[in-house]
């Protein structure tokens, strides 16, 4: 079954062509010969982008639209700081402005930061036949704690005996 269209075109008259005033085509040709076509800037011609590659400029725009807005932010506090901290600085009787000194100063905050992002160096995980064998020594050794007569009486003061021999010895070391 085709389409079923709508009826109301069935009541209105068709435009109706004159003869008498035809198309002057020799007007229309005259006009486009005018001048030579520059094919440069015809869009054909431009290498085409992807949408990827559209949507990523997009993207990139955006991000720097953010970044500028945030840095002229960030700039204006300083300012702002600034002119605050100048103020309270010029106020104090005795020591004055010293921030210029302050800023010809060299800065050792390089050396600081370097020394902070020092990577941990690497340790590789425990292995499960390691983990084990710890695990067992451990209960042995809390066996032997249970079984010790000294324990047994006293359990508070044998701690406290042990530690105090533990940090001795860290001491002597």
């Amino acid at each position: 079954m085709g389409k079923v269209g709508c009826k109301r075109w069935r009541f209105h008259n068709s435009a109706v062509k004159l003869e008498s005033n035809p198309a002057d085509t020799n007007s229309e040709t005259e006009k486009a010969d005018v001048g030579p076509v520059n094919m440069e800037n015809n869009s054909k011609n431009l290498p085409q982008k992807t949408k990827k590659q559209k949507f990523q400029d997009r993207k990139q725009y955006w991000k720097n639209q953010i970044n500028s807005i945030c840095t002229q932010k960030l700039q204006a506090k300083e300012m702002l700081l600034k002119k605050i901290q100048r103020k309270q600085m010029k106020n104090t009787p005795v020591v004055g402005d010293l921030t210029d000194m302050k800023d010809s100063l060299p800065t050792f905050t390089t050396k600081k930061e370097t020394a902070e992002e020092k990577p941990l160096p690497y340790k590789p995980p425990v292995k499960l036949k390691s983990r084990r064998k710890e695990m067992l020594e451990n209960i042995n050794l809390f066996k032997q704690v249970l079984s010790h007569p000294v324990f047994k009486q006293n359990p508070g003061s044998a701690i406290t005996e042990h530690l105090q021999n533990k940090v001795e010895h860290m001491n002597s070391c």
